[in-house]
């Protein structure tokens, strides 16, 4: 399975602009197929694709045993941009070529290691509870938000000259009154969406939850699921 580079983030489809290839191939332009680089093969067979790992948080977002589900982060942009692509739709996803159409993207496990469950391609457990529409408008928004906050813009470049020329005193005014009147410093209109999209995720029953990008170093977009362990309720 290669690895590879995605296109520029594009605000209307934030979708990856690669060539569809078969795996292992190259075009004449070098252009490789993306795929989430946080999965991978299990190392006593092959044929078996790592496409969850362990919850590192301190806290579970769930009231059950929880799993991670990593969407990896965009390569193209000095700021921080993630794939709208739902584990097992990249260009390169390994599909469950096996199985009918409407089985080729569900997750369907078929050997246990470590006391989870896995399946033979990328397609992850979250698509058991969230289906690629959803996901990608969720993620298409983090993006715009990421990209008006991070990217060099006009506003953004204007503060930035202000801050030189002044010896960076105004954006220590700026968080200084924030704490003075009790202000979260942290980037609240993307912390709020992502509180926003877990509460309707809460209120709809579904065991998922989003980790605010600022807890990974934003160098992922985690998914909080259910543990995959054969021994408890998945659902």
């Amino acid at each position: 399975m290669d690895s590879g580079n995605i296109g520029q983030y594009l605000e209307t489809t934030a979708k990856p602009e690669v060539e569809k290839l078969e795996e292992g191939t190259v075009n004449n332009n070098n252009t490789i197929q993306f795929y989430n680089y946080h999965e991978y093969r299990a190392p006593f067979n092959d044929s078996v694709i790592i496409t969850h790992h362990p919850n590192p948080y301190p806290f579970s977002y769930l009231d059950m045993d929880t799993r991670v589900v990593r969407i990896p982060r965009l390569t193209e942009t000095d700021y921080p941009q993630f794939s709208t692509c739902l584990p097992g739709h990249e260009p390169g996803a390994i599909i469950n070529n096996d199985y009918e159409d409407d089985k080729k993207y569900q997750f369907i496990s078929t050997y246990t290691y470590m006391n989870q469950r896995f399946g033979n391609s990328s397609i992850s457990p979250l698509s058991n509870y969230i289906d690629s529409t959803e996901f990608e408008e969720i993620v298409i928004k983090i993006n715009k938000i990421l990209h008006d906050i991070y990217s060099s813009n006009k506003a953004n470049v204007i503060w930035l000259i202000i801050n030189i020329i002044f010896l960076d005193i105004p954006n220590i005014i700026y968080h200084l009154l924030r704490k003075i009147f009790n202000l979260n410093v942290r980037n609240t209109k993307l912390e709020s969406y992502v509180d926003e999209i877990n509460i309707k995720f809460k209120n709809q029953n579904k065991p998922i939850r989003i980790v605010q990008p600022r807890e990974s170093g934003f160098l992922s977009l985690d998914w909080i699921i259910p543990s995959q362990n054969p021994d408890t309720n998945l659902n």
